[in-house]
C-alpha cells in the first residue's frame, strides 16, 4: 500500500487524500481529507522541457534528418580563430566562428579579419570593371551610395590602341552617389577617345 493515496485531481473539484494514521491506542488506521480545489494548471510560454533541454546541449534542436552534431568547440591557437568541430569524430569538418581573435579583430566565417573603417556610418565597398569605355563616359556604380563622399580608385586593364603597353593615366571627375565622370590621357599619343576596360574601387557610405 502506497503511503499516500490521492484522488485523480480534477479543475475546480477538491481532492480526496487518503493518509494512515495511528490512533490513540496505536492501531494504523487509514484517514482520508478533502484537500480545497486550487488554480488550474497553466504552464508558462517560455518553460522549457527536459527533453528540450536535452536536444540544446546535444546540439540536436532544430536540427533535420541530413544535418551534422557539432562534436565541440575550441581555440585555434595557429589561426588565432574559434573554431567549432563538426561531424564525427572518424569524419571531423571544421569551420571557424563569428567573433573576435586575441587582439580583438573582428572575423568572418572564413577566419579572415574585417578591416575597421572609422566612420559615424556604414561603409560599403565596391569592386567592378567598366568596359570598353573611354574619356569622358560616366560610371554608374553597381549600388548607389546614400551619400556624395564617395572615395573611387581606378586601374587601367587595356593597353593603349598602338599595341604597346602604355595604360591610360585615369582620373574622375563630377563624383557623387550614383557614379562619376572618367577622365582617360595616353602618354604615348593614343587619342583619349580609345576604349578600354579599367577596374574601379569605390567607398562610400551606406546607411544613415
Amino acid at each position: 500500500m502506497a503511503f499516500l493515496q490521492q484522488t485523480d485531481p480534477v479543475a475546480g473539484q477538491p481532492v480526496t487524500v487518503t493518509l494512515p494514521y495511528l490512533d490513540q491506542n496505536g492501531t494504523l488506521q487509514m484517514g482520508q481529507i478533502k484537500v480545497a480545489p486550487g488554480k488550474d494548471a497553466v504552464l508558462p510560454d517560455n518553460i522549457l522541457t527536459s527533453d528540450e533541454i536535452q536536444n540544446y546541449v546535444l546540439g540536436n534542436l532544430g536540427s533535420g534528418d541530413t544535418d551534422q552534431k557539432a562534436v565541440g568547440v575550441h581555440w585555434n591557437g595557429y589561426a588565432d580563430t574559434p573554431m567549432m568541430v563538426v561531424g564525427s569524430l572518424p569524419d571531423q569538418k571544421y569551420s571557424s566562428l563569428l567573433g573576435t581573435n586575441q587582439n580583438g579583430l573582428y572575423l568572418t566565417n572564413f577566419g579572415n579579419i574585417i578591416p575597421e573603417m572609422p566612420a559615424q556610418s556604414r561603409m560599403m565597398l565596391q569592386t567592378f570593371t567598366a568596359t570598353g569605355v573611354q574619356d569622358g563616359n560616366t560610371i554608374t556604380f553597381p549600388q548607389a551610395f546614400t551619400s556624395d563622399d564617395v572615395k573611387v580608385f581606378i586601374t587601367p586593364k587595356t593597353p593603349s590602341a598602338t599595341g604597346s603597353w602604355s595604360p591610360p593615366i585615369c582620373g574622375c571627375n563630377n563624383i557623387n552617389r550614383y557614379g562619376f565622370g572618367l577622365t582617360r590621357f595616353f602618354t604615348d599619343g593614343t587619342p583619349k577617345t580609345s576604349v578600354g576596360d579599367i577596374s574601379i574601387l569605390a567607398i562610400g557610405k551606406i546607411g544613415a
